[in-house]
This record gives C-alpha cells, structure tokens and sequence, in this order.
C-alpha cells in the first residue's frame, strides 16, 4: 500500500489538477498583488522576422514582458516555454516591475536538460545601478547580487527534463533561496535597490555583451510578488502563497523537482 505524508487536494483525485491548482495559484497571486507570466503558445506574441516571440503576456493579460534591448531573437516559443539558446540574446524585461527594489519575491519553473541554464532571471535596480539575478553556474544554482553584497547557492541535481522550482526572496537585511528541498539564507544589505526595478528573465539586464552568461534553459513560469518576501513565511498569507506555487508544480506538473 502506498502511503502519503500528506492528503491530495481534491482536484488531484478528481483528475483536474493543473486547471483547478493552476486557478488557485491565480487567484493567491490577484490577491497578494503579484503577476504571473505562463508559457504558452497562446501567452507569446508571434510574428517577428527573426521566429522569436516579440513580447509575452501574463495570465491575466494586465502586464506585458517585452524583448530586452540586446534581444537578437535567441529564444523561441514552445508549448510550454521561453526556449533559450546559449550564447545567443533571448531575453524579456518587465519594465517598472517594482517600485523599492529592496524587498520583492520571484519564482521560476524551468527545465535544464544539461544544468547550463545559466541566466533564469534578474531584477535590475534604477539604471542599472546594480542586479540581483539567479543562474545555474557550475554545478550550483546561485543567487547574488552584483555588487557582491550577498550569495547563497545550493547543489544543482543531475541533469534532466524534469521541471525545477526555485524562489527567491530578497528582504532589507538578507536574501533567501528555496529550492530542491532547501532554503538557504545570507544576511547582508544589498546596496543600490533602494529604487525602482525591473524584472529580467533569459538575460540580466540592458547590457548587449555578457554572452557567457547565457544559457539553454527552457522557462516555464516566472512568478513576482513586488514587495512581499513570501521566504520569510512572517504571515499566514506568505504560508498560503508558498503553499499553493508548491501544490501547482508537485500535483500539476509530473516529475517537478522543488
């Protein structure tokens, strides 16, 4: 007899569970005032020269991600993701995705079939005045900030097709990592966010060069509380948000690794 350490949700024995957990998720997300960006072929705008997607809508079509200024068309849409392509600039940037840089919650689904994904995402403070992003880099799935204020880094696991899971929260005196079943903290105030950002995904920022930093990551999700450090679980509502993205990728997606 299988036995679980916790009872399905009801949508799970009912056969429906990414409809149902994915509308759950949304509704979480409406409420904590967050943004969602879903891959999809109908979620990308098509029709540029190069084949790449020109711009990438969220769930509830409020907000809109657009290419990045060094974008050359190196992703492409896929059923169910931005697809990258290494060396290549293939990124989107939600500009004016927070007012205070300082505090904010972002999480990522994506598949690594070689664990070079490099670059999943970044928030870059003002006029690039400083970034904090999270990559795949040697064996290691790290989070930092430019300015080498903060760093935290867990083991990346074997390579696979397999959706991952990772959030970060950044809060005034620490940042936080989750992922593959630990969390992870530095204390350190990262300085320069005190200012507006932008939320980057496939690249870190506006500058053209970096190409080593770009990798061949599929990216399923991105998920953005601006304002909310959800790791600190302070709240009982940062508990049922962290909840519900953890009930979407283990019940709703197969084979996800969190």
């Amino acid at each position: 007899m299988i036995r679980l350490s916790r009872p399905l949700p009801l949508s799970v024995l009912l056969g429906q569970e990414r409809a149902a957990l994915a509308q759950g998720l949304a509704q979480g997300l409406t409420q904590g005032g967050g943004v969602w960006f879903s891959a999809s072929r109908e979620s990308f705008e098509q029709g540029a020269p190069d084949g790449a997607p020109s711009a990438w809508h969220d769930t509830r079509g409020a907000r809109t991600m657009v290419r990045a200024r060094p974008n050359e068309g190196g992703s492409r849409a896929g059923p169910d993701a931005l697809i990258l392509q290494p060396g290549r600039h293939g990124g989107f940037v939600l500009e004016d995705a927070l007012t205070d840089a300082r505090i904010f919650t972002v999480a990522v689904i994506w598949r690594s079939a070689h664990n070079t994904a490099q670059t999943l995402l970044s928030v870059m403070a003002g006029d690039d005045d400083n970034i904090l992003f999270l990559t795949e880099s040697d064996g290691m799935l790290v989070a930092k900030d430019r300015g080498g204020a903060v760093e935290v880094s867990v083991p990346l696991p074997e390579p696979g097709n397999g959706p991952r899971l990772a959030v970060v929260t950044l809060m005034a005196d620490r940042l936080m990592l989750q992922a593959f079943g630990t969390t992870v903290t530095a204390f350190g105030a990262v300085g320069k966010m005190d200012q507006p950002g932008s939320l980057f995904v496939g690249c870190r920022s506006h500058r053209p060069r970096l190409l080593r930093t770009l990798g061949d990551g599929e990216v399923m999700d991105v998920l953005f509380w601006p304002g909310r450090a959800l790791l600190s679980r302070a709240t009982p509502d940062d508990r049922a948000r962290l909840a519900e993205i953890e009930q979407y990728v283990q019940w709703g997606l197969d084979g996800a690794l969190m």
